[in-house]
């Protein structure tokens, strides 16, 4: 039954000590986070009206969620190299023939395990950047309201589990973690390095098309070039291109 496969890919996720880790990096990006957001608001406090409207916002989802992806990134990838390399995958295919099951399985629980931990994480560092702004004034503060905040968090907690599944789906193709990692990593911080050498008309569309610029675009944000529908479209597509690749190949070659 699915149900099974799901529990016994959940408990193999659960037995992972990278697993562990994550969950240990997660409270301390929070924790950095808020650390992050009181340190900016005490400096702009401190700034002269000029300076101040230099500031950037006292977000730090922005600086904690690219971090901490990468890192949860090696997990969802463990899920597929780590039994490939292992040797684990032929036990597991013999309790689950159907390679559709399985694969489906632990799509689903990297898919909502990634996501709940990136929602806890992000809410926790909307609450903390909160509580650090209190009542100030554009431009420390992020959100016009703590309601207004909601959807730019649920967005930037949902990359998170993006990446896990664009790494859960390149893990499946390439059997390797490093290779998983790299491929990632480039994607992830290389990419917009190298568009800012071309043409401004390209650079403009690579950026907008990044994948850790969708968050912001997905609510609507200042100077988007995709609208909301359309950055969805963009996440759920870094997300099944991989898998479906993942899938393909996952189910015609030899273990």
């Amino acid at each position: 039954m699915m149900g099974d496969s799901v529990a016994a890919e959940l408990l193999k996720l659960r037995s992972l000590r990278s697993s562990w880790v994550v969950l240990a990096a997660s409270v301390l990006a929070i924790a950095a986070g808020g650390v992050l957001a009181v340190l900016i608001t005490a400096d702009f406090d401190g700034s002269s009206l000029e300076r101040r409207a230099t500031f950037d916002s006292a977000d730090m989802s922005v600086v904690i969620i690219p971090l901490l992806a990468l890192v949860t990134a090696s997990v969802a990838a463990a899920v597929f190299t780590g039994e490939y390399g292992s040797g684990l995958i032929r036990t597991t295919l013999t309790g689950v023939p159907s390679r559709r099951k399985l694969f489906a399985a632990k799509t689903l629980v990297v898919g909502l395990v990634a996501f709940a931990l990136g929602q806890v994480v992000s809410f926790a560092l909307f609450g903390l950047t909160l509580a650090a702004v209190g009542d100030r004034p554009a431009p420390i503060a992020p959100w016009t309201s703590a309601a207004a905040g909601v959807p730019s968090a649920v967005a930037s907690g949902s990359i998170i589990a993006v990446v896990c599944l664009l790494a859960l789906g390149l893990g499946a193709v390439v059997r390797s973690t490093a290779g998983t990692l790299v491929t990632v990593a480039v994607l992830l911080y290389v990419v917009p390095g190298l568009a800012a050498f071309l043409p401004a008309a390209v650079s403009d569309w690579v950026f907008a098309l990044w994948l850790l610029n969708l968050a912001p675009q997905m609510v609507g944000g200042d100077g988007s070039l995709l609208s909301p529908v359309g950055a969805v479209a963009v996440a759920v597509g870094y997300a099944v291109v991989p898998l479906g690749c993942g899938w393909f190949l996952f189910s015609r070659r030899d273990a």
